[in-house]
């Protein structure tokens, strides 16, 4: 999966967390790609994994070297979750109009039972509470999922009512 992303003002004060979802196979239990733009402009990138709305981090947050926010600039992310027992969750992020970086700025694996299947994919956009400007709005533009090793683009479903 992959996006872009931009923030009309800049953080003050709390973060900005721009959220992938994927392998959704229930109700707030998947894993997740997660872009935290800091107050400072700094980026942390991190994988995690949610079942049932208990959230944690897959390894450590990581601080994006080179690369700062700024209100209307957008970045770009790519999270991509492969295999089983273990899953894998890799993201990087990159300025628009820069070329894709090869590495992975996170690799991690897991194996928790509930997210060994396959399941939805979404996005969403959080500004915590110790943010002092809200309400910020964020945008979103060229999502795009494709299925690994294909690159074939999966068919949009309705959502289960």
């Amino acid at each position: 999966m992959q996006f872009g992303t931009r923030s009309a003002l800049p953080v003050r004060g709390g973060e900005m967390r721009c959220i992938l979802l994927a392998r959704t196979v229930a109700l707030s239990t998947n894993y997740q790609g997660v872009l935290r733009i800091l107050a400072t402009g700094q980026l942390k990138v991190e994988a995690r994994r949610s079942v049932a709305g208990s959230e944690s981090t897959l390894g450590s947050s990581v601080i994006v070297s080179g690369l700062t926010a700024s209100a209307n600039s957008y970045l770009r992310m790519r999270v991509q979750i492969s295999g089983s027992n273990p899953s894998t969750v890799k993201v990087r992020v990159w300025a628009d109009g820069s070329t894709e970086p090869s590495s992975w700025l996170v690799t991690q694996s897991d194996s928790q039972a509930e997210l060994q299947a396959a399941g939805s994919v979404g996005m969403r956009t959080q500004l915590t509470s110790g943010s002092a400007n809200a309400p910020v709005t964020g945008s979103w533009d060229d999502w795009l999922v494709t299925v690994i090793g294909t690159g074939a683009t999966p068919t949009p479903t309705s959502p289960a009512a």
